[in-house]
């Protein structure tokens, strides 16, 4: 076919060439230079400057971190390459709908991904030294997961390289099956998806699969998927085994399975890796312990072996003086008990010392604080994922039935009472001492209260007694008392609570040590939203009348109510000025209008028993506590 030669210096063959088509290719040549212009030769020399490879190390590891390539990132190996996607559904415009107008079904819509995808594309910059350098600090300093119930299940482990596998540091693998066919399923009632799920959201998911049993399926050795499920997870440790370096890589397992074989399928592949850093296993609900099979005890030795845990070698601490041991066990939550402060309730006794903390309270308890007022705030949820370990909750060993975990040091507090008699000498030295025991009322019905019948509030001060062996009164130095919101008629003498009440001051006279207790007592102001209580507003009626009175200012109530505080306070004029300080904060709905009143009438209360030179301000008395302010539905 004979070529020729067009306007334009391109060459095209004739059969193309039409009388439209030249027309057509003339018109769109003389437009073509319009549209680009060209540039103006430039008239700047040489440009000088210093290539990104000749940079110091330091400095590119300074801009591998502001690209987003290091900093403590949670990176799910199933979905980490994937862009924001949305598994939602559209309106009549095909758009997503906004999430936070969305008013229907959950399941109808999903968490919209914020995320931006991993910077990968580093690692093919075209030069092996950005390669290695990129590709050694993503698996060294973020952490990876992988799940059978994700995309691809466990496959993207398996597509790790030699050298990627090499710089892991942190890596959670969970093999639990689900019968849902939607990856993440995170409830059991409904199905909810996300592209890329962030580190609390992969151990919801995982938490479910390993403890709900009717949302989750067993791991077995039958099953045609099963077997090759199993035989995945033995080239995966195969990999493991050899790429691994020692005490760098910290693993932790979640495996569902359905029976002693199919642990051992899961548990024997592990067996010849690199001592680990630390290893976390937890093999579900669904294990028990079978004739001389005990799950957690077998999952316990495995994990030792391959941390190399230094067996506990015993130490003569019983031999050390008094004196050091109380100072070694101020060093334990013996001294720090749940924030320095054991609450007692009288509607729940029970001895503290038997709760189990578990990494479940321990991780609730941190997302929380007290202020200087007494008030309770809450962190931030993004502090959660500050640290790369701080969902643990599925690796509690007290908690689970086939799980152990070295960095789980949930233990009960009473555990070191119950050592030794010798022992327990020290441990109730620290913890009485060092701890502060705020004993609250339990609250029935408020129209009981109010007509002065008996037993409404047990007091807490004398369950507490009942309860407590009364050798360990004399350890007591901070005692705070909440007394329950009440009328003029409240503990008048003749009432079985009043005799109790008499009687565990009495008690307290004779035990304590008063020269070294700090007393507090509290008149709460805090009840029940009347409006949540049984039976209606109607039996809140005579208090809300009364203390309506009070916030109007009316002096006959105020007088009232005065007067009931010094009958109340009145026994405990027998602990007389031996204590070492009481601090007094009464009841008032007037708050801060009557801030100086209030004042003057806690400074009279005080005074009635420890003297008149009494000043409670240089024992650390606040100017008001969160439990004597009502709340706003009060006024």
């Amino acid at each position: 076919m004979a070529n020729t030669a067009d306007h334009d210096g391109l060459s095209r063959p004739a059969s193309t060439q039409t009388a439209s088509g030249g027309t057509i290719r003339a018109r769109r040549a003389t437009k073509i230079p319009n549209y680009f212009k060209p540039d103006r030769p430039s008239k700047r020399g040489p440009i000088y400057g210093t290539s990104f490879l000749d940079l110091p190390a330091h400095v590119r590891d300074r801009i591998y971190e502001e690209a987003g390539v290091g900093g403590d990132e949670f990176i799910d190996l199933n979905l980490w390459m994937a862009r924001d996607l949305y598994f939602c559904q559209k309106d009549d415009d095909g758009q997503p709908p906004n999430v936070d107008d969305w008013r229907g079904p959950p399941f109808a819509w999903c968490c919209i991904c914020n995320q931006t995808p991993f910077p990968a594309a580093l690692l093919w910059a075209g030069s092996h030294l950005i390669h290695d350098e990129v590709q050694a600090k993503i698996y060294s300093e973020n952490v990876f997961a992988v799940s059978l119930s994700g995309n691809q299940g466990l496959r993207p482990l398996e597509m790790l390289s030699d050298t990627a596998l090499r710089e892991l540091r942190v890596l959670y693998i969970s093999i639990c099956p689900c019968k849902c066919l939607t990856p993440y399923c995170q409830r059991p009632d409904t199905e909810h998806f996300d592209d890329r799920p962030e580190r609390w959201e992969f151990w919801d998911s995982t938490q479910i699969l390993v403890d709900n049993a009717p949302h989750s399926r067993p791991l077995g050795c039958i099953s045609w998927t099963d077997k090759r499920t199993l035989s995945q997870w033995e080239r995966i440790c195969a990999r493991l085994r050899a790429n691994s370096r020692p005490h760098q890589l910290s693993l932790y397992l979640a495996a569902n399975v359905a029976d002693p074989q199919t642990a051992m399928r899961i548990l024997d592949p592990l067996d010849g890796l690199p001592i680990l850093k630390n290893l976390g296993i937890n093999l579900g609900h669904h294990l028990k312990s079978f004739q001389e099979f005990e799950p957690k005890s077998f999952v316990r030795q495995v994990v030792q072996k391959l941390t190399d845990t230094i067996p506990d070698k015993q130490f003569p601490f019983l031999a050390l003086p008094l004196e050091l041991q109380i100072k070694i066990i101020r060093q334990t939550k013996m001294a720090h008990y749940r924030g320095n402060c054991v609450h007692w309730r009288a509607s729940w006794p029970h001895w503290p010392l038997n709760d189990w903390q578990t990494c479940d309270g321990k991780e609730h308890a941190d997302r929380y604080y007290i202020t200087e007022s007494g008030d309770v705030g809450i962190v931030d949820d993004a502090l959660r994922d500050l640290d790369p370990l701080v969902r643990q909750t599925a690796f509690c060993f007290l908690e689970k039935s086939a799980v152990f975990n070295n960095r789980c040091q949930c233990t009960p507090t009473g555990t070191l009472f119950r050592v030794s008699k010798a022992f327990s000498v020290a441990a109730q030295a620290v913890f009485f001492t060092e701890n502060v025991f705020c004993l609250h009322y339990k609250c029935s019905s408020l129209d009981q209260v109010a007509t002065g019948q008996n037993n409404v509030y047990p007091l807490a001060l004398p369950s507490f007694f009942h309860f407590l062996p009364h050798k360990y009164i004399p350890s007591l130095r901070n005692l705070r008392i909440i007394l329950p919101p009440c009328t003029p008629d409240y503990l008048a003498p003749g009432q079985s609570d009043w005799d109790e009440w008499v009687w565990s001051i009495g008690l307290l006279e004779q035990l304590a040590d008063l020269t070294r207790l700090k007393l507090e007592i509290q008149f709460s102001a805090r009840d029940v939203d009347p409006y949540l209580g049984d039976g209606g507003p109607e039996q809140h009626q005579i208090i809300a009348d009364f203390r309506r009175a009070r916030i109007h200012g009316d002096a006959k109530a105020e007088k009232a109510m005065l007067d009931a505080y010094k009958r109340i306070l009145g026994p405990m004029k027998r602990l007389g000025p031996e204590l070492r300080a009481l601090l007094i904060y009464v009841s008032w709905p007037l708050c801060d209008l009557s801030r100086e009143q209030r004042k003057a009438d806690e400074r009279m209360l005080e005074r009635m028993i420890m003297g008149q030179e009494y000043d409670s301000a240089k024992f650390g008395k606040r100017d008001s506590s969160p439990y004597t302010q009502p709340r706003d539905y009060m006024y």
